[in-house]
């Protein structure tokens, strides 16, 4: 009995549910387009466990490389300084403030993010690294991730590779933590361009005239700074010291989808972003 109860509803269940999605075709594409999405979220979610499990298991190379605090400086007074090649993080790691500073050098250019397949970005070395550095697998409450420091500072060169290898650090700190940038954690040191030195003084600037100007002469010898690495640890105060430092802090984009469309497949953003769409 049951089952002919049950075939015969189903029957008549059938012709109903056909009628209406015969006459609300829209609203049955819309759910399968809802479905389909959320079935893709479901699956990029189960990835970033597992670039959250490969997270974890760079700690231990990470920590070759990372010049961590040396001391009990809380959490939100600490610094992470994200440096461009060794050159460079060899002399932050020797000029740093150790009590509160930790210097994390990059190799090259990260990955783009935005524009690369889950799995290639699972198994990116500087990628993971720099997740880990900043303690992305530390838990904290409800399960989000723990703050290991109160200001995470991208350090690039001052030039136009610099600015890339910047933008492409965003993109992987705002796609995978972008807490940070709501919670104003994220900075870029500013860069000079000149350096010169007269009778044990040193000059900054971004122009000829400003080092001019701040030396009060012209006889002076100015050298323009290709890179970080190029500045003498000693002189390393005009990125370290926070009382003659400059940082730009970092807020979260204006609009949804700027990082996506900056740095995406799709070129149209770039071009009108450009001026030659």
């Amino acid at each position: 009995v049951d089952g002919r109860v049950k075939g015969a509803c189903y029957e008549e269940a059938l012709v109903v549910f056909n009628d209406f999605w015969k006459d609300n075709a829209k609203l049955a594409k819309d759910l399968i387009a809802r479905a389909t999405l959320l079935r893709e979220k479901t699956s990029d979610f189960l990835k970033d466990k597992k670039l959250l499990k490969n997270v974890g298991a760079a700690k231990k190379a990470v920590s070759s490389k990372l010049a961590p605090v040396v001391g009990r400086t809380p959490p939100e007074e600490r610094e992470l300084f994200i440096v461009e090649g060794d050159s460079a993080g060899g002399g932050c790691k020797r000029a740093r403030d150790k009590s509160f500073q930790a210097v994390y050098p990059m190799k090259g250019k990260p990955l783009n993010v935005m524009d690369a397949k889950q799995d290639k970005i699972n198994g990116n070395a500087e990628v993971t690294g720099l997740l880990a550095a900043i303690g992305a697998d530390e838990k904290g409450k409800k399960g989000v991730p723990a703050i290991l420091y109160g200001k995470i500072i991208i350090m690039a060169d001052p030039d136009v590779d610099g600015s890339h290898i910047t933008c492409l650090d965003f993109a992987t700190l705002w796609k995978y933590r972008p807490d940070l940038f709501r919670n104003g954690h994220i900075y870029v040191v500013k860069s000079p361009l000149y350096i010169a030195k007269k009778s044990g003084e040193v000059y900054f600037g971004d122009t000829k005239e400003q080092i001019y100007e701040k030396a009060k002469t012209k006889n002076i010898n100015i050298t323009y700074i290709k890179g970080w690495g190029e500045i003498d640890e000693e002189d390393l105060d005009v990125a370290l010291n926070p009382a003659v430092r400059t940082l730009y802090k970092v807020g979260p984009p204006k609009q949804n989808g700027v990082f996506e469309a900056i740095l995406g497949k799709k070129p149209e953003a770039r071009k009108k972003l450009l001026g030659v769409a």
